[in-house]
């Protein structure tokens, strides 16, 4: 935040300055740095609300912050099929060992559709594509 308003009363132009990406434990935090720097180009992320929205979504789709969890957390091995005793365990291990990675993709794929890029990434790598950050 010092840096950013040292840029500011020095008159740069903040749009062009270094964005900052934040983290605040709390919401007030968020809302002090937004009073104190002018500016919007920062990401700015906050614990508490992230854990209100997760848990605000499990009540609308209960299983909902396992599987979000399970994709962004590798596991270990899963037990022996012997020592699993339901059915829905041994779904929950398989499932468990899906994950998601964020990779930089070739500049080949540059001016493809969304659709194109998802099917030939599935076809070569057995891999789904469901997000791009541009």
């Amino acid at each position: 935040m010092v840096l950013k308003q040292y840029l500011f009363h020095n008159k740069q132009r903040l749009n062009k300055g270094p964005r900052m990406c934040l983290q605040f434990i709390r919401p007030e935090g968020q809302k002090h740095y937004k009073l104190s720097v002018k500016i919007q180009n920062d990401q700015i992320v906050c614990v508490e609300e992230l854990k209100l929205s997760l848990l605000a979504k499990s009540c609308l789709c209960p299983g909902f912050v396992a599987l979000i969890s399970n994709l962004i957390s590798s596991s270990n091995d899963p037990p022996n099929k012997s020592e699993l005793e339901y059915q829905w365990l041994e779904e929950y291990w398989k499932g468990k060992a899906y994950e998601i990675y964020q990779i930089k993709i070739s500049q080949n794929f540059a001016g493809k559709s969304f659709s194109w890029v998802a099917e030939m990434i599935y076809n070569n790598f057995k891999a789904i594509l469901f997000a791009l950050e541009i």
